[in-house]
């Protein structure tokens, strides 16, 4: 029991021994677990009556799992995609349709560089290959009456043979016309530049009427919605790592963020500090949440336990709706209401702390003074911008 605090666990397991004795009636909840309608004073509002005022609760974020350490790293919020746009071809820039912070959609139009020397190209490609498919028509019609007159003996095979090498030659011609008409249009279509995926102008790189060589960084492009979180964690805890295994994750600049993530890679080397670079997908945060943001991973290591559930204080107990049973008052975010969750001990103690099954990672509950709370009650969280 070394994780854990003696005293925590005596006063856990009589919280949850009172609330599962059956048939003893001599013995009380501590008050602290009481509801405030056993004993109201006359001269407050108790009751049904008390859900008019619309209370603050100190908010608890459920992240910790009761098994294994938790661990803490430290890293930064990046884009999962994020793609440094250039152009195929050099020119002048002419527009940059966006800047920076911009939300784009796909295929949006972000730059454009100056077409006419490019729509030149392409009308002068149009005019050879014209040109080419006008003489190998000639040499056609030309081909097709020489071999009438072999046939009727007025040329020789020789003549005819030399007319039949000119038609192929210009034939190739019209191929090799065709194929510049085709490189000069996608050149014109390069002046161009569009969104590739939608996301966030990350950066723009360059201004207008300045002139850029193919593959210059123009504008920097990443993804709005989908994030990763890139963090060193020691070699020698890399064995007690597995991908997709569940994380938390605490962005400084948005509290309250509940923000979860999953390991999704690995990596193979170990760098300067016996460090191993872990790659998390963020799959739950709020809108708010941007690239560039500080980041704190929190991670469990494994230590062969087999204790479930997550931790929460134990001043979020309160009895639950049913005789003999145990909840807590989980925020609905949706409606702004608590909801009266029940839960069950999962075995494990800690400091102040009991872990509880029925929660989910990334819940969020009430931390304190449950006793003056009741089931679809309007609260407003501590911390949030209302």
């Amino acid at each position: 029991m070394s994780m854990f605090s003696k005293c925590g666990l005596h006063v856990a397991c009589l919280v949850f021994s009172l609330l599962i004795l059956s048939g003893c009636d001599q013995v009380s909840l501590p008050k602290a677990l009481q509801s405030d309608e056993a004993d109201c004073p006359s001269d407050q509002i108790c009751g049904a009556a008390a859900t008019d005022r619309v209370r603050s609760i100190k908010p608890f974020v459920v992240t910790q799992l009761a098994t294994g350490s938790e661990r803490k790293f430290s890293g930064e919020i990046v884009a999962a995609n994020s793609a440094p746009l250039s152009f195929a071809v050099g020119g002048r820039v002419e527009t940059i349709d966006v800047a920076e912070g911009d939300t784009v959609a796909r295929n949006a139009l972000l730059a454009t560089l100056d077409s006419a020397p490019f729509e030149i190209n392409v009308q002068t490609a149009q005019a050879d290959l014209n040109a080419a498919q006008a003489a190998e028509r000639a040499l056609r019609t030309d081909l097709e009456r020489q071999r009438e007159l072999q046939k009727s003996g007025w040329i020789s095979q020789a003549a005819l043979d030399q007319a039949e090498v000119e038609y192929e030659g210009t034939s190739s011609q019209v191929s090799i016309a065709q194929s510049r008409l085709t490189l000069a249009q996608r050149d014109l279509a390069a002046t161009r530049m569009t969104a590739p995926f939608g996301g966030v102008i990350a950066s723009v790189d360059v201004d207008p009427f300045t002139e850029v060589g193919p593959g210059q960084p123009v504008v920097v492009l990443q993804s709005g919605d989908a994030f990763e979180v890139v963090v060193s964690v020691p070699d020698t805890a890399i064995s007690q790592l597995t991908p997709g295994a569940p994380v938390s994750i605490n962005v400084t600049t948005l509290p309250l963020c509940g923000c979860l993530g999953t390991i999704i890679e690995i990596g193979a080397v170990s760098s300067t500090g016996n460090a191993v670079d872990i790659v998390v997908a963020v799959t739950q945060a709020p809108d708010t949440l941007r690239a560039g943001m500080p980041a704190e991973v929190s991670m469990t290591l494994g230590d062969g336990s087999e204790a479930t559930g997550y931790f929460v204080p134990l001043a979020a107990l309160t009895p639950g709706t049913e005789e003999n049973s145990a909840a807590v008052f989980r925020f609905d975010p949706n409606e702004g209401v608590v909801r009266k969750t029940p839960v069950s001990f999962a075995g494990s103690v800690a400091a102040e702390a009991v872990a509880v099954e029925g929660l989910n990672a990334g819940d969020i509950i009430a931390a304190a003074g449950v006793s003056f709370l009741r089931d679809g009650q309007t609260v407003r969280v501590l911390g949030q911008d209302q």
